[in-house]
């Protein structure tokens, strides 16, 4: 089974601040980073984007990571989800100042024997923040609202996650 702990801290992988480097260092060749913009009404005071991750962090284990999250303007709130295999976490901020940063994480881990790998020690960070600082947004997300970060391994495989930054549409 798994044991979930929230974590308030920048313990164990610090914040996102600075984007996932690509290339260079293969230790991080298994981490993404992707920009996404939200769907919204008219109004642009509800928005979501839902989207399903791909990766295989052990050979002939493909893996699917959910992630979902939701953005309403008055009364601020974001939800946000995220599921890597069978493991999932369900989080909402309700804030009175928007401008106000928060970071929040937290840690999954699990334990079990596996037919494909053996003896399986599984530990997953699940993020999501809204300081930008020391991030390089691109050009064409003009009001990011949330970064959200998966990032975990299997046993002693390499790091493998994803880096999402989460935009208002243009």
């Amino acid at each position: 089974m798994f044991t979930l702990l929230a974590l308030f801290s920048l313990a164990f992988l610090g914040s996102a601040n600075g984007n996932w480097p690509v290339g260079n260092d293969d230790s991080y060749e298994g981490l993404k980073f992707y920009e996404m913009n939200l769907e919204c009404n008219d109004a642009l005071s509800e928005c979501e984007h839902r989207f399903s991750g791909h990766f295989s962090p052990v050979k002939g284990l493909p893996l699917t990571t959910d992630h979902v999250l939701e953005y309403t303007k008055d009364p601020y709130e974001l939800k946000f989800g995220a599921k890597v295999a069978t493991l999932g976490l369900k989080v909402r901020f309700d804030q009175d100042d928007p401008s106000e940063t928060f970071h929040f994480c937290s840690e999954l881990t699990e334990d079990k024997a596996l037919p494909v790998i053996g003896l399986y020690h599984g530990k997953w960070t699940l993020c999501l923040e809204n300081d930008f600082s020391g991030l390089t947004i691109p050009a064409d997300c003009t009001a990011p609202v949330a970064v959200s970060k998966i990032v975990g391994r299997f046993t002693d495989e390499k790091l493998a996650g994803q880096q999402v930054l989460y935009c208002m549409p243009s």
